[in-house]
Formats: C-alpha cells, structure tokens, sequence
C-alpha cells in the first residue's frame, strides 16, 4: 500500500503520522487511512488503541491530548480530521492490520447542544457537526480546526453560514474567527444583533496597517552582524544550508546549487520525526520533480527542524550543524491563500529572524542569507497604479493595503531584512512571481492557482475574459537565480533585491485558455460575472472541482485582483550575466506543461485533439505522480 497521498494538494506521509502516534505514551498500537466522508472528500483518520487503563468510550481527552501533540510535529495538514479510539485493531491471519476490517467513522449522531450557549452558538454548533460529519455537539470553547476542519470545509462552511443565517459572511470568517463563540459573536454582527466595537472587531478585517506595525516592533530583534564581512567562497569546500527543499520550487533550488557548484554540499532543513526520514522527504521531492540523481548521496544531508519554532526547530548539534556552512537559501514558507497574517507570522516571518540569527552562529564571519520572497509583497493599489516597480524600492507603496496574510508576511519579512542590510548584514532578496514547470522535462506543480484555473475552465468549458498580465516563469529559471544570488552578491554590493520576470512578450490571461483551446480543449469565451455565476453554481455541487479549494478567489473580481504592476529585473540581468542562465518563452512550453499534467493524471486528455490546431508532445520521462506545494 501506498504511504504516500494527497490531499487537497498536499503530499501527506501516512508512515510519518504513524510514527508520531506510535511514541505518544497514552498509544499502544495505531494506523492512519484515507477514507471518503459524506462530502466524498479525502479525509485522513487516525485507528489508535489506548494504553491499558485508558477509557476507549470517553476518550475526549485522550483525542485532544493526541490531536494537540501531532500539532506540534506535523503540518496542519497532515493532522488527521477523525480519530477513532479502538480496543484492538483487527488482524489478518498474518499478523497484519486488517484495514478492510477497521470500522468506518461514525455517522453523526443528531446534535445535543451543551446548555448555557447563545441561540446562535446552539445554531452554529449543529451547522459544525453537520459539515465537519461530527458525531458530538463542539463547545463553545472549541476550534473549528481542532475538531476536524480544513480550508476546503472552511469555505463550505462559509456558504453554509451565509444560507442558514443569511448573513454576508467574509470568505475570512472561519479563519479569522475560528474559535465558536467567537464566530457565533461574529454572526450576531453581522445580523446587526451586536454592534459593539469589540464584535464588530471579532469579524472585520485585520487593520490595513496591523502587519505594519508588526514590523515596527520586530525592528529591534535583527541581530548585529558579526564584526567581520562574509569573503570569497571556496568552490572546493561549499556549503549551503537551504528550506523548503521539499516543496516543488525548492527541488529545484536544491538541483541548482549542486550543479551550478559541483563541490558543494547542501544541509536541508526539513520537518520530520527524524534526520532518516527528513532525508528520505528530500529525496523523494527530487523524485517527484525528475531532478535526483544518485551521485548526490554524499552530498546532501537532512536535518529535522520546523520553521514556526525558535532556532528553526534544530536540536543544538543540527544547529551547529548548519551554522558551520558558508550561505543559507531560506525558501520555506507557509503558503496559503486564505489565512491571516497571525497564522503565517511564525512560519514566514520570525523564521526570517532565526535565519538572520544562524547565520550570525559559527564563527566571526557572517553567512550569506538569500531570502526566497514573492511578488505578493506588491500587491498594492499602489504599485498597479505606479505601473512598474524598481529593484531598489523600499515597498512603502505596501505599508497599507496587501490584502493577503501571505502577501503580508512576506513584506514584513523583506523590509526586516532591507533594514538588516542597512545594518551590513550580506542579504539578498529574490522575488519571483508565479513559478511554472521545467523548461526540459515539463514537471508542473499541480497545486498552483494557473493550472487550478485551467483545469477548471476546462471542466466547465467555459473561460472567462481576462487580459490581465501574470508574471510567468519556469521553475529552472527561478532556481537558477536563486543559486546565482547565493554566490555572487560580492560582485554585485550594491543590489539587493532580485525581480525575476519573464522577459518575453507579455503573457496574458487569455492566453491560458487560447493555447488550451489549440491544443484541443474546447471552452467557450465569457464575460467574467457570467463566468463567475457558472461556476459557483457548478462548484458547489461539484467539491472535485479543481477551483473548489480556491473558491474564495475566483469569487472575488479576479479581473481586478489580478491586476500587477511591470517589473524591472536590472539587477537580476546583471546578476546572470556572463552565464549560461536563460529564461524561455513560457507560451511556447505550454503544450510541454499539459503534456506533463495530462501523463501524472491531474488534467484529462484534450477531447478534440484530432481536430486541434496543435499536438501535445509525447514525454518520454517516468513521471512519479502529481508534484504538489510544501513547505
């Protein structure tokens, strides 16, 4: 059986989750599956079978003892939704777990409200169980993501919401209030039941200016650099430290600074239960991406560790570890389209610090940090408004007005270090924009908002009219960047930050659904309201939709929140000049990316493909399955 899976667009390791249970002194024997729940959505559930003196029956808090101790090892996303207390797990005559044998997660049972709660908690309490499939009524102390929620029941229960209580509830709700007294409070606010300031707070939107000033009190932890500049690397004895090396961009990342540099060796900082299985995580992205090759055995190394905690997670001796190498590539992050500012904060921001601080550790001589930012730190009425965006802009122009804590957090963490380069901290800053796959093999990250569009489009066969410019280049570009920005800012002491944009004709919206329609998909053009009106419909029946985990932005009006400003890439063109680093024209790879998609099963063949104006090439490459987003 397969340990791998995915789940709404992320590779999940059952025998990691196994392995976390399987030390929790309250278990004696456990084993995670995937099940269907009503909605027929992928859902993971924990079998686990309590120590001797345990109460199978009432077993609450062990659940919450459990469910609190996985959240502090793994991704939210890998914390299992269900658990389900056993007194044995079925065995077949050969010893083994006899999974067909395991009970399925009970159905809920009708909903008894504790007493004492608001007739809107009592109300919302049964909309929880209803679309969680809970079996229990939540208190109004509980956490809709603690009780079995994700982002995909988030939005669905922000539809539920708004049919069952007619209200206009923000596609934020859940995320901003996730706690239920909080959200039911949030509710009575929008019915006008509560106006108090302190409500009304409970469901507004963060303060345009909240991550600002944010910043401002993290100013004073950016640590002095040492007395001592970083000097001239030695090819011979190179050593990076990278994150995020599990994720699709940082495969490649990984694949570029061993090869650009071929005596280097490279320190991954990945979370896992241990070094054996960090490793095996790193390996297994490279596989997934077709770039591993087996002479980088001695090469590579892994370490456990998890952004969101202080010193990166690192026990002392992988701390020591990694402070010993000569340049940090920080490309990890949490990306997610709708969580607040807060919920990204450790992740994305203080890991910025523990990066500045690490490299500070080892030695007299500062260690060279390359920040791997986003071109959501600019996605500012302003800077659309500017029309272009200079390298050495200060972002003020996104001080206010970045609507996503994603787009957020990477601006607080550009500008703690564009002040700690102030401070002669050795710093770079390379701000893609959306990365698409590999200009040779066509390996595609399948959970990227393009190709979710694409694939929506194409299931509805209708698209909508949109010309806006997106900022589109292939994976092995971007990566090449980053591994030139590790080596050579000495050259270059002036330069910071790093744009990297396609240099080609501009590549529009339309074009998506043009060259679809070439390679023979048929999709009608329409108006984007039109459009809109036909998918929610469509979407909400349908929660296999590609776009169903993105709904909240394709609610949104796309024609003007896409919307972005030109990018000047000076000093990126300076940075790669004299080497052999190019970017290609991202439309005449298009049929290589479907071509891709179509063979790893995310995207159906195209059904007019005898009649199309062109042909899908063959690939001649093994592919691994879907190549997903990681942290």
């Amino acid at each position: 059986m397969d340990d791998q899976v995915k789940i709404r667009g992320f590779r999940i390791e059952l025998g990691e989750i196994n392995n976390m249970l399987s030390v929790h002194p309250r278990i004696r024997a456990n084993v995670t599956l995937v099940r269907r729940d009503k909605y027929e959505e992928q859902t993971l559930v924990a079998y686990i079978v309590p120590t001797e003196g345990e109460d199978v029956k009432n077993s609450s808090d062990l659940v919450d003892s459990v469910r609190d101790y996985l959240r502090l090892k793994l991704p939210a996303y890998a914390v299992p939704s269900v658990f389900v207390p056993l007194r044995r797990l079925p065995l077949t005559p050969n010893g083994k777990v006899d999974r067909a044998a395991l009970p399925f997660p009970d159905t809920p049972a009708p909903v008894v409200v504790a007493e004492g709660g608001s007739p809107t908690e009592r109300a919302l309490a049964a909309v929880w169980a209803d679309v969680l499939g809970l079996s229990f009524a939540p208190d109004a102390g509980a956490s809709f993501f603690d009780v079995g929620g994700h982002s995909v029941a988030a939005t669905r229960m922000v539809f539920r919401v708004r049919t069952d209580f007619a209200v206009d509830a923000p596609l934020g709700l859940v995320f901003r209030t996730p706690v239920l007294r909080d959200m039911a409070a949030a509710i009575d606010a929008l019915r006008g039941a509560d106006l108090s300031a302190e409500v009304a707070a409970a469901v507004a939107e963060e303060p345009a200016s909240a991550y600002a000033a944010d910043l401002d009190a993290l100013l004073g932890e950016i640590p002095e650099p040492p007395a001592t500049a970083a000097g001239a690397l030695s090819e011979e004895s190179l050593r990076f430290v990278l994150t995020g090396a599990t994720g699709f961009l940082g495969a490649f990342v990984l694949e570029s600074l061993l090869r650009q540099h071929p005596g280097s060796s490279v320190v991954c900082v990945v979370r896992a239960a241990d070094d054996a299985a960090a490793m095996a995580r790193v390996r297994r992205a490279a596989e997934a991406t077709l770039v591993w090759r087996d002479a980088w055995a001695d090469r590579v190394s892994a370490v456990c560790g998890d952004l969101a905690l202080p010193r990166l997670g690192l026990s002392d001796s992988a701390w020591a570890l990694c402070a010993s190498a000569d340049v940090i590539v920080h490309n990890g992050a949490l990306v997610h389209w709708v969580y607040p500012y807060a919920r990204l904060r450790a992740a994305n921001v203080l890991s910025t610090l523990e990066a500045l601080r690490l490299a500070a550790s080892g030695g007299a001589k500062a260690k060279r940090l390359v920040f791997v930012s986003s071109t959501s730190a600019l996605d500012t009425e302003h800077y659309v408004q500017l029309g272009r965006v200079d390298e050495a802009d200060a972002l003020d122009g996104a001080r206010t007005g970045l609507a996503s804590g994603y787009g957020q957090s990477k601006w607080v963490a550009e500008r703690l270090l564009m002040h700690a380069h102030k401070l002669g901290w050795p710093v770079a800053i390379v701000r893609p924009g959306y990365v698409l796959g590999h200009s040779r093999s066509g390996a595609t990250n399948a959970d990227d908002f393009l190709w979710r569009l694409a694939k929506g489009c194409a299931g509805l066969r209708l698209a909508p009219r949109m010309a806006n410019a997106v900022n589109v280049c292939p994976v092995d570009y971007v990566a090449d960047v980053i591994a030139q920005a590790a080596i050579t800012p000495q050259l270059l002491p002036t330069h910071l930050v790093y744009h990297v944009c396609n240099p080609h004709e501009a590549f529009r919206f339309h074009h998506i659904f043009d060259l679809m329609r070439a390679y023979g998909y048929p999709m009608a053009d329409a108006e984007y309201m039109q459009w809109r009106q036909v998918l929610m419909e469509s979407t909400l029946h349908d929660q296999d939709s590609a776009l169903y985990p993105l709904l909240h932005f394709v609610l949104d009006d796309l024609p003007t929140s896409t919307k972005s400003p030109e990018l000047d890439d000076a000093n990126t063109r300076d940075l790669i000049r004299g080497s052999d680093v190019q970017c290609p024209d991202v439309k005449s790879l298009f049929g290589l990316y479907l071509a891709y998609l179509v063979k790893v099963g995310f995207i159906d063949a195209p059904p007019n493909s005898s009649q199309a104006d062109l042909s899908l090439p063959e690939l001649e490459v093994e592919v691994q399955g879907l190549v997903t987003r990681n942290k």
